[in-house]
């Protein structure tokens, strides 16, 4: 599929009058498929390579109410630019793209006049550059102590903003269980907020302390940080029985996923080296914590 085809497509949907934003998801999973052979998921769109996410896009409705200016502006999509590197947000015909929380380009296929939609056959092949380039993204090398920490933050914060959400949502899932669990062990009146505060905290740290103990710095995944969790600490391991596995909530998954990715770009056992040589600290894991 190309970017005519991906737009006559769409232009046949809307046309019909039943679409909703959901209804156009298929037809830009397969454009960025064919563009590129990687894999689509949600939310909305999680780009992948090697089972890693290397972007995301974030979809409105295709109708007259839909306004990207003011979507641009809302409290998720700025939670979204401090957290996530690279970053698109569209209506299906405008495509805006962030890197690093800043916009860096923006194109438009076509556009919705008096109930119609009109083509723009002249920006598809700049349409497909741009998201080519999108799919593309793998991210600087992580070198300075200070941008990990401040990075790890980042995605510490939406991923306790996603957990808090999550327990409070209708219906059962296993984050509510893993809350009752740590009430048991930990903190017998915790509530949902201390419990996604903590929670978010550990996978944060436990990640990076596992990043720190392996030697194979080529691949980093949340199932290959159970494997490196000390067995000296049941509690941590047990913790990552569940983040490793196929149970952990989809809500969340894609954000751990997202953090790893973070540390396979890093080699922690020596940003940790760097940060205990220039603040002259002996326990580095320690005071790193603080900093993070």
């Amino acid at each position: 599929m190309g970017a005519a085809e991906y737009f006559s497509s769409i232009q046949k949907l809307y046309a019909g009058g039943r679409a909703t934003e959901r209804s156009y998801r298929g037809y830009l999973a397969r454009l960025i498929e064919t563009l590129e052979p990687i894999d689509c998921g949600a939310p909305d769109y999680i780009i992948t390579q090697r089972g890693l996410p290397v972007g995301y896009i974030e979809a409105k409705n295709l109708d007259q109410k839909t306004d990207l200016d003011a979507a641009e502006k809302s409290a998720q999509l700025e939670r979204y630019l401090k957290s996530l590197n690279n970053l698109a947000l569209t209506n299906y015909l405008e495509f805006r793209f962030y890197k690093n929380g800043s916009k860096v380009a923006a194109v438009s296929i076509g556009k919705l006049n008096g109930g119609k939609l009109a083509p723009a056959p002249e920006n598809w092949a700049h349409f497909a550059d741009l998201l080519r380039d999108f799919c593309a993204y793998t991210g600087q090398t992580i070198t300075a102590p200070e941008k990990l920490a401040k990075m790890m933050a980042g995605k510490a914060r939406l991923m306790q903003e996603i957990i808090f959400n999550t327990v409070n949502s209708a219906g059962d899932n296993s984050l509510k269980e893993q809350l009752l669990a740590f009430r048991k062990i930990l903190i017998h009146d915790m509530d949902a907020k201390q419990f996604s505060d903590i929670y978010a905290q550990t996978i944060t740290y436990g990640l990076f302390a596992a990043r720190l103990h392996d030697r194979t710095l080529e691949n980093f995944s949340r199932q290959e940080a159970r494997e490196l969790a000390p067995r000296s600490n049941p509690f941590l391991r047990q913790f990552f029985d569940y983040i490793s596995g196929a149970n952990l909530d989809d809500n969340v998954a894609w954000i751990v996923d997202d953090l790893a990715n973070i540390f396979l770009r890093c080699d922690v056992r020596t940003i940790l080296q760097n940060f205990g040589a220039a603040t002259k600290q002996t326990d580095q894991l320690v005071h790193f914590y603080e900093a993070f």
